[in-house]
């Protein structure tokens, strides 16, 4: 049997006409590229005023995030839009269950919390099957391996799936992993699991900051912390995180960060060439909302200026790298291919990336550190 479904108006700043199925006590409706900002309101405010059948509403917000949901609803959507279904949506459609009853919980991190919740059982794909991302776990890999040594405790700061962590567990280090994300970290444990490394691996659910901040007080040290590739951007207050970080280590430990730049040359000369100089403004801002870079959510930018003086004062700065910081962006990784010697220009990028001004322009900027 086919449910109820059909054309609701979402009021959000303005009335956005959307369809939507209704099932089990729940009203479903998909935001695709394009509905950025709607989207962003409601996850923001964990509510929306929906007018449903000539009754205006206002009803609880949730991104459907576990993937057997995602599924149901997708199936949903079919059934009731055969014809349009592929026009409409695609496998990038977000999700969003309203239900009548309490305020949802809204707010940045819950909607960070629940974005990546929705992409872990697919993260791994996203990073090995393409090559520019997988080119900077090579980078960060080879920075940790210099490092990390048979039981030293590490501490992970939004290891994802664990592209670094597993390696870095095999190097024989005790591992504690701390992720907004429990399916990040469902996916690592099992990882972990399969390869026998478990014992080594403790993992902690909460925004980083908040972890920290309880680790430092219940007095846990590491021997290195570490945290790469857009974790960080979660995080409003880097200078707070560089304290918590600085808690957390022994002194003389090391701290190991990679940040998305505020400014990058490879993607403005490509966002150029493409004629998408917008792409290029967006970024210089400190603040990015969705739909205005790459990410699933809201970010902070930060330049490297910015990252060295939320952590100079506690930390002494042993090396910075650019990381691409010739090749552009990994969204630019399919129209490169076939065009250009992936190897010999990996070599190149690496070879160049320490170099003043070049290590300041890359699309994420990484900084090796010692704690005073």
């Amino acid at each position: 049997m086919i449910p109820e479904h059909g054309v609701a108006t979402l009021v959000a700043g303005k009335a956005i006409p959307l369809v939507y199925v209704r099932e089990g006590g729940s009203v479903f409706i998909g935001a695709s590229r394009g509905n950025e900002e709607w989207f962003r309101q409601v996850m923001l405010s964990g509510s929306a005023l929906l007018d449903l059948n000539g009754k205006r509403v206002r009803m609880r917000a949730t991104l459907v995030s576990d993937p057997d949901e995602r599924r149901v609803v997708e199936g949903l959507f079919r059934a009731c839009f055969p014809d349009r279904f592929s026009m409409w949506f695609s496998e990038r459609t977000k999700w969003v269950a309203m239900s009548e009853g309490a305020q949802g919980e809204g707010g940045y991190l819950p909607w960070v919390r629940d974005e990546f919740d929705a992409i872990a059982w697919d993260y791994d794909r996203h990073i090995y099957g393409n090559w520019i991302n997988s080119y900077l776990r090579e980078r960060s890999l080879g920075v940790l391996s210099g490092i990390v040594r048979p039981g030293m405790r590490v501490l992970d700061i939004g290891p994802g799936t664990g592209t670094e962590t597993i390696p870095v567990l095999e190097m024989g280090a005790e591992v504690t992993a701390v992720d907004i994300s429990a399916g990040m970290l469902t996916v690592l444990r099992s990882k972990a699991e399969s390869r026998g490394l478990a014992s080594r691996l403790r993992c902690l659910n909460g925004p980083a900051g908040y972890v920290l901040s309880d680790l430092a007080g219940k007095g846990e040290t590491f021997d290195l912390v570490y945290s790469t590739y857009g974790a960080l951007n979660c995080e409003p207050d880097l200078r707070s995180v560089a304290l918590n970080i600085r808690d957390c280590l022994k002194e003389g430990g090391m701290c190991f960060i990679s940040v998305y730049n505020r400014f990058c040359l490879s993607e403005a000369i490509a966002s150029v060439l493409r004629m998408k100089v917008s792409r290029v403004v967006d970024r210089s801002r400190r603040y990015i909302p969705l739909g205005h870079s790459r990410f699933c959510v809201d970010i902070f930018s930060y330049s490297l200026a910015e990252v060295l003086s939320c952590f100079r004062e506690h930390f002494r700065v042993e090396r910075v790298f650019a990381v691409p910081a010739l090749i552009p962006p990994s969204d630019f990784a399919a129209s490169l291919d076939g065009m250009v010697d992936k190897g010999r220009l990996k070599k190149i990028d690496a070879a160049v990336s320490g170099l003043p001004l070049i290590r300041a322009l890359g699309d994420h900027t990484a900084v090796l550190m010692r704690r005073l």
